[in-house]
C-alpha cells in the first residue's frame, strides 16, 4: 500500500472503532467500565473552585465525526469543560448522551448544585466592609432597626 492509502485506511478504521466505542459505553457493561473509571476519578475533576473536586463523566457534543472534541461534564455545577489532559478525542466516540444515560443509571452520583458562599473581603485577614458606617453594613436581625443603633 502507498502512504496516502495507508493513512486513509488508518484513519477510516479509526473513525469505525470510535463509533462502535460510542455504542458500546451506553450497554450496560459499558456503563459499568465508565462507572469503575468514574469512581477512580479516571476522567478527572471539575476545573470550579465551588465544586470541590468533583469528579467528571466524558461526553460529546455531536454524534457526527469531527464536529467537536470530547469534553467533560461535571454534575455538580451541570457545566461542561474541555479535559485537561492532551487527549484529542473527536466528541463522537463517545456520543452526545453519554452523560445523560449514565446519570440515568447511577442516579446516586447527581449531586446537589454547588453552595452559595458568602464572601467577606478581607485584607490582611481584616474585614474591610461590613462595619459600622460602611454602606456594605448589614445590621444585625436582633429586632433593632438602623435608626435606633444610631
Amino acid at each position: 500500500m502507498q502512504n496516502e492509502q495507508f493513512m486513509a485506511l488508518n484513519a477510516d478504521t479509526s473513525d469505525m472503532y470510535g463509533l462502535i466505542h460510542a455504542r458500546y459505553i451506553r450497554s450496560p457493561e459499558g456503563l459499568a467500565l465508565i462507572y469503575g473509571r468514574y469512581l477512580q476519578s479516571g476522567y478527572g475533576y471539575c476545573p470550579r473552585a465551588f465544586c470541590d473536586k468533583q469528579r467528571v463523566v466524558p461526553n460529546g457534543l455531536s454524534d457526527k465525526l469531527r464536529e467537536n472534541r470530547v469534553k467533560v461534564y461535571c454534575p455538580k455545577c451541570e457545566e461542561m469543560y474541555i479535559p485537561t489532559s492532551t487527549n484529542r478525542l473527536d466528541g463522537a466516540y463517545f456520543g452526545s448522551s453519554l452523560a445523560h444515560v449514565y446519570f440515568q443509571k447511577y442516579a446516586k452520583h447527581i449531586v446537589l448544585p454547588p453552595k452559595v458562599y458568602y464572601y467577606e473581603p478581607q485584607l490582611l485577614g481584616f474585614a474591610i466592609a461590613g462595619k459600622r458606617g460602611s454602606k456594605y453594613f448589614k445590621p444585625e436581625t436582633s429586632g433593632i432597626t438602623d435608626t435606633q443603633q444610631r
